[in-house]
């Protein structure tokens, strides 16, 4: 301990201010982590074949974002929008199947699956992806964007 520090020398006022700013040091890294999350996710945005919108409909030959499968796919949201993630960017669309986007529901990770079948492109990226931020980090972060500013 640095001399004059010790835990009898200081303030119960200073130790508010200690307990406050460790706080704050907490929430900041864990917007690092959304922040880092959301920016990679952007960065592969013309990876994969993405919807242009919300209420698109598939085009023929389509394939599922997680398994790959050629099958009935909609659009999924990678970061749900149930933690904030926005509704209509591309970077945050992809095709997925019924069974995966379901299997999913509100997770900010990918669906569970066996390793075999995380075929699709976005699992194969998802495995260089920084982090995953909690659902409350997301929140945080997102919350905390004007709306210009989640777009690109």
């Amino acid at each position: 301990m640095v001399s004059g520090l010790e835990p009898a020398n200081i303030s119960h006022h200073d130790m508010n201010r200690i307990a406050t700013l460790q706080r704050a040091l907490s929430k900041l890294a864990s917007v690092n982590v959304a922040q880092n999350w959301v920016d990679w996710l952007k960065s592969i945005e013309d990876i994969g074949d993405r919807p242009i919108g919300y209420k698109i409909k598939q085009p023929k030959g389509s394939e599922c974002c997680w398994c790959g499968a050629k099958t009935l796919v909609g659009v999924e949201h990678i970061i749900p929008r149930s933690v904030g993630g926005p509704k209509v960017e591309r970077w945050n669309l992809a095709w997925s199947c019924y069974a995966c986007n379901w299997n999913r529901k509100d997770l900010i990770g990918m669906p569970m699956m066996s390793s075999d079948k995380a075929t699709g492109w976005l699992s194969i990226e998802w495995q260089r992806a920084p982090k995953e931020p909690t659902k409350q980090e997301l929140l945080d972060y997102l919350s905390g964007l004007e709306p210009a500013n989640i777009s690109r």
